[in-house]
């Protein structure tokens, strides 16, 4: 029985395609519809009460992002990344994102890189996991957004977002919250320094040790299979 949230809102600012593909792209993402999860054109069609015209483009969407597969003739499933995808991502982050941060930094005011330490702040005070990564998520896209780098942007979010669904299957706040926590500080204060080698170098040492992290996490659920 499919569980995703229809949100009634939403549908009425997109187009049926667009919003069917949000919400299975959300689903896939916060982990409602696992790796490997069928997904049945008739199904989802009656449950968004909508025609399979729509779904079907959905679908399609979504396979050309890499969430899903859609065999011939056979029904689509949740595509999983494999361990060499998940380390291509992020050698794509390290390689991309302390440029597109040397760029954001030019454009950072005093009371721009003060809301950054803020969001540290907020960070710090979360306990629930969930709350936490949507939290990082939206640290990242702060820190980077005034480069107004808008293809680099789009391309680090889109394969970020693809991360974040092992990211979620650690249900609890490690000792990885605390250091990523300080890693962000120390991104920003080396900005406020100017100092953007050194806010470069902890950015790139973050992005590794996040890879880490989550190799860690699929490596610990393939072998409890």
């Amino acid at each position: 029985m499919l569980t995703i949230k229809v949100s009634p809102h939403l549908s009425q600012r997109m187009t049926t395609v667009d919003y069917v593909a949000h919400a299975l792209r959300g689903a896939i993402q916060s982990g409602e519809l696992a790796d490997g999860a069928e997904l049945s054109q008739v199904g989802l069609a009656q449950h968004f009460g909508v025609s399979r015209v729509p779904v079907r483009e959905a679908l399609r969407a979504l396979e050309a992002e890499g969430w899903i597969k859609a065999p011939t003739n056979q029904r689509a499933f949740v595509q999983a990344l494999t361990t060499a995808e998940i380390e291509e991502i992020f050698r794509l982050r390290i390689l991309i994102e302390p440029d597109v941060l040397r760029r954001a930094a030019r454009n950072m005011s005093p009371a721009y890189i003060d809301e950054l330490l803020s969001r540290c702040d907020l960070m710090e005070s979360l306990t629930d996991h969930d709350l936490w990564l949507e939290a990082n998520r939206e640290f990242h896209a702060a820190l980077l957004s005034p480069s107004a780098a808008d293809i680099s942007l789009r391309l680090l979010a889109s394969h970020s977002a693809q991360v974040q669904r092992y990211m979620r299957l650690n249900h609890t706040k490690s000792d990885r919250h605390l250091q990523a926590g300080r890693e962000h500080r120390q991104i920003v204060e080396a900005v406020r320094r100017d100092d953007l080698d050194t806010a470069c170098t902890i950015l790139s040492t973050h992005i590794e040790r996040s890879r880490d992290g989550v190799l860690s996490i699929v490596k610990t659920r393939t072998e409890g299979k």
